[in-house]
């Protein structure tokens, strides 16, 4: 998995959060308060419009501020929105 921060049409790598975590780390600095190697959370999760990863807003921890698009680019062969209906969906037996 890829996760980006997207801002202003700039792709800027995230660090892969560790396990249940509420944030990542971002290198360089908020494009709105200016703090170096900010935090960054994501909220309102989606699949995105290719269906080929989750997107999600991005807020800087240290201001509150929105940031720009979370972008989680996943390895599917058939789409997140599939991929999540099979892990989450009711058990079947044929």
């Amino acid at each position: 998995m890829h996760i980006w921060l997207i801002v202003d049409g700039v792709r800027r790598k995230v660090s892969t959060p560790e396990a249940h975590a509420d944030h990542a780390k971002v290198d360089g600095s908020c494009p709105r308060c200016g703090i170096e190697d900010f935090r960054v959370a994501g909220g309102n999760r989606r699949p995105s419009e290719d269906d080929r990863a989750w997107e999600a807003d991005g807020v800087c921890l240290a201001c509150g501020q929105n940031v720009g698009l979370i972008r989680a680019d996943t390895d599917t062969l058939f789409g997140v929105r599939e991929d999540e209906a099979v892990l989450n969906g009711r058990f079947r037996v044929y």
